[in-house]
């Protein structure tokens, strides 16, 4: 077996074994994100709707890895393709993801993540974070 297809199946057997002995459940998740190089963009929390306490609490947080080489998935995606690798602050697998820049502001990139909830279903929110600090949350909200 190629290096390409063990990497191709050893991530989806993570997708499918993580979710289950962690007690989590593995979600697409599409965020769009202003000022990524203005601002440096490190990473982003995600923020669920307690009912009880009516209001966002911190669920987890995804970071990106801006400083790391992703020339080992160069091979999966289409040549030219701007890739960045995202974690989770609980720790666990690096995942590539394309860095999609809008044609009217290249500052602006939308990310398809898989989020980890290791929490039950809820409205989510987002804030993002650099070296200076953390955004307001997020106007808009997710079912997750």
């Amino acid at each position: 077996m190629g290096s390409k297809a063990r990497r191709v199946a050893l991530a989806a057997l993570v997708a499918i074994v993580l979710p289950v002995l962690s007690g989590c459940e593995l979600k697409p998740l599409t965020v769009q994100v202003l000022g990524w190089d203005a601002y440096q963009v490190q990473g982003l929390w995600l923020w669920r709707y307690d009912p009880a306490a009516q209001r966002f609490e911190r669920d987890n947080a995804i970071q990106f890895l801006r400083d790391r080489s992703t020339e080992q998935f160069a091979d999966q995606f289409p040549a030219g393709t701007e890739l960045v690798l995202y974690g989770f602050a609980t720790g666990g697998t690096e995942m590539p993801v394309q860095v999609k820049r809008s044609a009217s502001d290249p500052d602006r990139v939308t990310l398809r993540l898989w989020y980890l909830r290791f929490t039950e279903p809820g409205i989510f929110k987002a804030t993002t974070y650099n070296a200076a600090g953390e955004s307001g949350l997020s106007s808009g909200s997710i079912l997750l």
